[in-house]
């Protein structure tokens, strides 16, 4: 995916930040469906005038190639209202925004044409302090008041936590790849001693751990490892910070695998209370190449795991084809008990298995149905996709915080037949509705429901 004016090479996206490699709920009737204009923008609008009181909003930075290069950051309710333009500058890059909401962090070249800076702002856009003059490849928010500042050399990451109230700046760690913040924001996860000088000539130097430090002291802790063979590929904080789940598998594949290769992984919960990790779940035969993802509850409760197994050869022809044939599973694992319950399984893609937000029930998609099922077993058929047509078949960005939406998205077009578009799949009544599009070559669009 391409960002820019200046340019932007986006790695990852999430709510609380992203990788860039910088160069330079009623039922009512939805509104007409919001367009941008490619005229020159007018002056913004304060950020919540054009939206509905009281709807959920998204807000997404539109990427235009085709006419001016620019790049700008814009608001949306869920029912289509909007858009509205959140700060100046036609070249500006959502980096994050806090945990609670009150802040945003973007960049802009406002200030000196094609000069990436970063700022500050209150969450409407107002009172922009610029942090930073220095390239950041990802911004993550971890408050309101500080956030880390992300530098990258190949595959090595050094990560600078940033006082947003002094401006000083100290180095937490180096040569990190993996790595992930607890929801409250006092602690970061992260894989140290891996081979960054890998060849292929031989083993893996069997080096890895799992670690958590503390951004305020700088104190290390390790969690597991290292152990010969072994790689720490995943890992997901649980919702109160106090436990973290981890994926191990052989660490072979870290470095060098095929979409055929397959092998067993194991899936540990550590509370940080206790000196031992539990093995909650093993996965066999899933996939090297894509393996496992889980995500955990709101309760803490349960796992949710998304397995992709191949099923046969693939030729390189047939990969890049997307014609692999692959097994798609769904399971259910109480973190407790380990007991696993299959959910579904498919070969066809899984389509945005995710957690409500603040109940123990989530929703996913096939290429034929989209479901709404709950952690005690019960599941309720949304929506039916029509031959030709899936709504929903699209990539998703998560429930909206009231727990009505998910948000869809066709996030980059190439071609002005396959336009990007933002919809919402309003969970109460399994509606698909298109609240923004926009036609033309070289559009993108990264979308995130706002706090």
């Amino acid at each position: 995916m391409f960002k820019g004016k200046c340019f932007w090479l986006v790695l990852l996206f999430s709510s609380a930040g992203m990788f860039v490699l910088a160069g330079c709920a009623n039922g009512e009737e939805a509104p007409e469906m919001a367009t941008i204009s490619t005229e020159p923008s007018p002056t913004p609008q304060a950020a919540t005038e054009a939206i509905t009181p009281g709807v959920a909003r998204i807000t997404f930075t539109l990427q235009d190639f085709e006419e001016i290069e620019k790049s700008e950051i814009f608001l949306i309710g869920a029912d289509g209202s909007g858009p509205s333009k959140l700060v100046e500058g036609e070249h500006s890059q959502l980096r994050c925004q806090s945990p609670d909401g009150s802040r945003i962090v973007y960049s802009s070249d406002e200030e000196v044409p094609n000069e990436l800076f970063l700022y500050v702002a209150k969450a409407d856009g107002s009172d922009a302090t610029k942090v930073t003059e220095q390239p950041a490849e990802l911004v993550w928010c971890l408050s309101e008041d500080s956030l880390i500042r992300v530098g990258r050399n190949g595959i090595a990451q050094t990560l600078i936590l940033h006082d947003l109230g002094s401006g000083q700046e100290t180095t937490l760690l180096t040569d990190v790849v993996n790595w992930s913040a607890s929801p409250d924001g006092r602690r970061i996860a992260f894989v140290s001693g891996m081979d960054l000088t890998y060849d292929g000539s031989s083993l893996p130097a069997g080096n890895e751990s799992l670690e958590v430090v503390d951004p305020d002291t700088g104190e290390r802790r390790p969690l597991a490892g290292p152990q010969s063979g072994i790689s720490y590929f995943d890992f997901e904080w649980s919702p109160d910070g106090e436990r973290i789940a981890y994926l191990v598998g052989p660490e072979e594949f870290r470095y060098s695998v095929s979409i055929n290769d397959s092998s067993d992984f194991d899936i540990y919960v550590r509370a940080l209370s206790s000196d031992e990790a539990t093995l909650v779940h093993r996965v066999e035969g899933a996939s090297a190449a894509n393996q496992p993802k889980f995500k955990w509850s709101p309760s803490g409760d349960w796992l949710l795991v998304v397995v992709e197994s191949p099923q046969g050869p693939c030729t390189e022809e047939e990969q890049h084809e997307d014609l692999c044939k692959q097994e798609f599973e769904l399971i259910l694992v109480n973190v407790e008990s380990g007991e696993a319950r299959q959910v579904v399984v498919s070969t066809e893609a899984l389509y945005f298995p995710e957690w409500a937000p603040n109940e123990d029930s989530f929703a996913y998609a096939t290429g034929e149905a989209v479901y709404l099922a709950s952690a005690d077993g019960e599941v309720r058929e949304l929506a039916t996709a029509t031959e030709g047509d899936c709504p929903f078949c699209l990539s998703a960005f998560g429930w909206s915080p009231d727990g009505r939406y998910i948000g869809l998205v066709r996030e980059t077009s190439y071609s002005a037949s396959l336009q990007p578009i933002i919809a919402v799949l309003d969970t109460t009544t399994g509606e698909v509705r298109t609240i923004f599009e926009r036609q033309g070559d070289l559009i993108f669009i990264w979308p995130q429901w706002w706090r």
